[in-house]
C-alpha cells in the first residue's frame, strides 16, 4: 500500500508525461519561446526535444533546470510509470509561481529566463540509449539528458552573451542538472557573479544502485572532468560532484533547500533500495557545510517536495529568515548562513 501511495504522489507531482510538447506560440505562457533541440537530442521515447526561454527587462540571467523524476530499470522507465516526464509539457504552471510569478517582491522578475526542459528520466545527466523489459515488454530509453542540457546552454551562450549576474538552479531531478552542468556555465561566464541553489535534490542513494551507470554519467565525468578522469564508481555520489565544482570556482555560493521529510525525495531512495533517507540527508548536507566553505544549506519543516515555483517560495522560512529572502542575498552574492528548522514536522512559515 505504501509504495501504490507514493506512485500516486509522483503522479499528482511529475504528471503523466503523455502530453504533446507545448510547441506552438499560442500555447506558450507570455514572452515565452520554444527552441527545437536539433540534431542529437531527444526525449526520452525519442520524440523530438525542445527546450524555452523568456527575454527580461534587464540583463541578468537565470537559468532553470526542470525537474520530473527519473529511471532507471524496466519498472521505473516502462511508458506507462509515473516515475518520469516523457514530455516537457507544462509551461503553463512552471512559469505561473514562485520565482516565475510577476510580482514586484520577485527577487527575479525582469531576468532572461532559460527554462532547461527534462524528458530523458537521467536527471539532465545521461549519455545512452538503453534496452528495458516490463512484463513481458522490451522498449528502448534514450537517456539523451547530457546533450539536450548542452544544446540549451549553447544557444544560452549565443543568446545572452554578456549578463551582468547569473543564477544557476533547478527543482527535483532539474537540482542534480544544475550541479551537474554548473562548471559548463561558469567556465563560459567567467568573472560574472554567480550564485547555484539545487531545490529538493540532496541526492542520497541506495548501495548498489546502477542508474548512474547505465545513464552514461560515469563516462561522461571521465571524459570531461580532469577531477574524475580516474572515477571509481562505487566511491561516487552527488557530494563528489558539489565538492569538485565548489573547488573549482571558490568565489561562487552553491547551496541546497529541502524540507526534512520531502516525501518524494524519500520515496525514490526507497525505490533504489534504501531506508531512512532523512538521516542520511542530513548528513550528507553536513558534511557539504563542514568541508566547503562556499557551500549554504536551507532546511524547512514539513514533507513538500519542490518549491520555488510554488506560493510556498514566498511563505516559507527557517530559524525566522524567509526562504525569498534569504535566496535573494545569495542571488547578490551577499553572505548568508545556512539555516534548520527546529520544529521540523511542520513548515514554518513567514508572519
Amino acid at each position: 500500500m505504501k509504495r501504490i501511495i507514493g506512485i500516486v504522489i509522483l503522479c499528482m507531482v511529475i504528471g503523466t508525461g503523455l502530453g504533446i510538447s507545448l510547441s506552438r506560440a499560442d500555447d506558450l505562457p507570455p514572452g515565452v519561446i520554444a527552441v527545437d533541440g536539433g540534431e542529437g537530442t531527444s526525449c526520452a521515447d525519442g520524440s523530438p526535444y525542445q527546450f524555452f526561454s523568456r527575454e527580461g527587462q534587464g540583463d541578468a540571467l537565470l537559468i532553470y533546470f526542470e525537474g520530473g523524476g527519473a529511471c532507471w530499470d524496466g519498472s521505473t522507465c516502462n511508458p506507462r510509470a509515473g516515475t518520469y516526464k516523457k514530455a516537457p509539457d507544462d509551461l503553463l504552471r512552471l512559469y505561473g509561481g514562485g520565482i516565475f510569478a510577476s510580482r514586484p517582491e520577485n527577487p527575479f522578475q525582469g531576468y532572461d529566463i532559460v527554462l532547461v526542459s527534462y524528458c530523458t528520466g537521467d536527471v539532465h545527466m545521461g549519455d545512452a540509449v538503453q534496452e528495458y523489459t516490463y512484463q513481458g515488454k522490451t522498449f528502448t530509453i534514450a537517456h539523451r539528458g547530457y546533450a539536450n542540457a548542452q544544446r540549451a546552454l549553447a544557444w544560452a551562450f549565443e543568446k545572452y552573451p554578456s549578463p551582468s549576474r547569473i543564477f544557476i538552479t533547478g527543482s527535483s531531478a532539474g537540482s542534480y542538472g544544475a550541479i551537474f552542468h554548473a562548471s559548463t556555465i561558469l567556465e563560459h561566464y567567467q568573472g560574472v557573479p554567480a550564485a547555484h541553489l539545487g531545490d529538493s535534490g540532496v541526492g542520497v542513494i541506495g548501495d548498489g544502485w546502477e542508474g548512474l551507470s547505465r545513464w552514461g554519467v560515469y563516462d561522461i565525468l571521465r571524459t570531461h572532468w580532469k577531477e574524475f578522469k580516474n572515477l571509481t564508481e562505487a566511491d561516487f555520489g552527488i557530494n563528489q560532484l558539489y565538492t569538485v565544482t565548489a573547488k573549482r570556482f571558490p568565489e561562487v555560493t552553491f547551496s541546497q533547500y529541502t524540507t526534512k521529510g520531502d516525501r518524494v525525495q524519500a520515496f525514490f531512495y526507497e525505490l533504489m533500495g534504501g531506508t531512512d533517507w532523512t538521516t542520511h540527508m542530513e548528513a550528507q548536507l553536513q558534511e557539504l557545510n563542514d568541508g566547503l566553505p562556499n557551500f549554504r544549506y536551507f532546511v524547512t519543516g514539513g514533507d513538500l517536495h519542490t518549491v520555488l515555483n510554488l506560493p510556498q517560495f514566498y511563505t516559507y522560512q527557517s530559524e525566522g529568515i524567509p526562504l525569498r529572502d534569504w535566496v535573494e542575498a545569495l542571488s547578490k552574492g551577499a553572505p548568508v548562513k545556512s539555516l534548520h528548522c527546529t520544529n521540523c514536522t511542520v513548515p514554518e512559515l513567514v508572519n
